[in-house]
């Protein structure tokens, strides 16, 4: 089972139809749902935690250390996200 990615980031509603004949028109659909909230989060915990540091990333962390922490930074988002 993959993890809850928090839906779309950006997305963009038709302002039609989708072609779908089962939705009403407008039917709401989504055209481009771009990247998902758990993108967007792990983006900026990369970001916060350059920040927060106010230094560059040691020789200690690797870039895929960064990177897989930033996720289970936005998982703890979305399941924080969802109790609400």
């Amino acid at each position: 089972m993959s993890k809850p990615d928090g839906g779309p980031a950006f997305p963009t509603p038709f302002s039609g139809h989708c072609g779908n004949d089962d939705h009403q028109d407008p039917c709401g659909c989504y055209m481009d749902p771009g990247m998902t909230l758990r993108d967007y989060f792990a983006i900026h915990s990369v970001l916060a935690a350059g920040i927060l540091s106010n230094k560059k990333p040691s020789d200690e962390v690797t870039a895929q250390e960064l990177a897989a922490n930033s996720y289970k930074i936005a998982d703890a988002l979305i399941v924080e996200r969802e109790k609400a």
